[in-house]
């Protein structure tokens, strides 16, 4: 099994480098079910690999002058600042479990969980319902920035970020297209950056939960992910835009399923 997970983390990178999202959200059960590390600590952990495949993601694309960095800048402001409020003002004050009769029993998370599962189920919808969209319309300049989406998809990005430590960027690159009319590829590369500053904050603020034991672990599979970054950034770059926009949905739909899947299973599990 940990062989399994270790292979599992040049994965990691492919994603993130192809897609500009979805390194978290590999990384978490990979963590947590082939590693037999704690959930509470792989959330952190998986920030750190996100975060250090991100930089070296960034670096590459740097170098293709796809990366936006004042949308970046902008965009991840209020995702800093979500991240803070979420993790330590609102979540410490709301009760694990919310409502409870008889075996049914609702707690934080799964209301969470059914968060996610929406505002995910509505990407997909749209970026779908946009996939004959031409590329002349994704290279528009014409700014449509509306300002209560900018607001709900950056605090969304800061929620995952405190409550599962996922750096956000299926969510982030649907949004710096929406917000930004930013072409596909510019939006995958400009989210690697945005995910590195995210991880990077995530992590300074929790690493007092880091456990020493696990470093060669964390290591390793950076090393993997930085493998896999290049590998997935290199397939960015030599595939059609609107190839890269279908499967992008079709990773989603696919992250959708396994979330569905993964939590139906705990709920049947506590039965």
């Amino acid at each position: 099994m940990i062989t399994i997970g270790y292979i599992l983390g040049i994965l990691i990178g492919v994603v993130l480098g192809l897609f500009g999202a979805g390194g978290a959200i590999i990384a978490f059960p990979v963590l947590v079910y082939f590693m037999g590390i704690n959930p509470e600590t792989a959330g952190m952990y998986s920030l750190i690999i996100v975060g250090i495949a991100s930089l070296t993601g960034v670096i590459k694309q740097v170098r293709n002058s796809l990366i936006d960095f004042n949308k970046a800048l902008k965009f991840i402001l209020p995702v800093l600042i979500n991240f803070y409020v979420v993790k330590y003002l609102i979540l410490p004050s709301i009760p694990d479990i919310i409502y409870s009769i008889q075996s049914v029993v609702i707690r934080k998370n799964h209301l969470i969980m059914l968060l996610f599962v929406v505002v995910l189920s509505v990407i997909i919808v749209n970026m779908l319902k946009g996939l004959n969209n031409n590329e002349s319309t994704e290279n528009s300049t014409t700014n449509n920035t509306n300002f209560f989406q900018y607001l709900l998809k950056t605090s969304f990005v800061g929620i995952l970020a405190a409550t599962i430590g996922a750096g956000g960027g299926f969510i982030i690159v649907p949004a710096l297209i929406k917000i930004y009319n930013m072409p596909i590829k510019n939006a995958t590369a400009t989210s690697l950056l945005i995910i590195f500053i995210n991880a990077l904050f995530g992590t300074i603020i929790n690493f007092s939960s880091f456990e020493s034991q696990h470093i060669t672990t964390i290591l390793l599979f950076s090393l993997l992910s930085i493998l896999g970054i290049f590998i997935g950034t290199y397939l960015n770059n030599i595939t059609n835009a609107i190839v890269l926009k279908k499967s992008y949905a079709y990773f989603l739909i696919i992250v959708l399923i396994s979330t569905l899947t993964t939590e139906i299973y705990k709920l049947t599990q506590h039965q």
